[in-house]
């Protein structure tokens, strides 16, 4: 019995990650991690927009090993095929982020789409 309630807890667990929005967090963060070699970092998601209506996650990420401000990230939540990993959801330009976060996110997006060649 307990190693059953112990699968089940594990499946549950990974369930969680794989809900759209606790999947784009996951991968701002790993984005943000593999990029600067480090994962103790937090990332808080501050709102969405929209893009043709793809819903598009965007994330404060800040380093909780040094003194530096908060980035800003983004995360395409609506994936078209969330099964397919040959393009990363997430994408930062590690700028700060500002008081208008969600013109500088819109920006972000395009140098995004532009990176993918769309």
């Amino acid at each position: 019995v307990h190693g059953a309630l112990r699968t089940q807890a594990g499946l549950a667990a990974a369930q969680q990650y794989l809900a759209p929005d606790s999947f784009t967090e996951l991968c701002v963060y790993n984005y943000v991690g593999d990029y600067i070699g480090e994962y103790n970092n937090e990332v808080e998601k501050m709102g969405e927009i929209e893009d043709s209506g793809v819903r598009v996650g965007v994330y404060k990420v800040l380093s909780t090993s040094d003194e530096s401000e908060p980035i800003l990230a983004i995360g395409v939540i609506d994936s078209p095929d969330p099964e397919d990993f040959s393009v990363t959801p997430a994408y930062t330009e590690f700028d700060e982020v500002k008081t208008a976060w969600k013109a500088q996110a819109r920006a972000l997006l395009r140098s995004y789409k532009e990176a993918l060649g769309e």
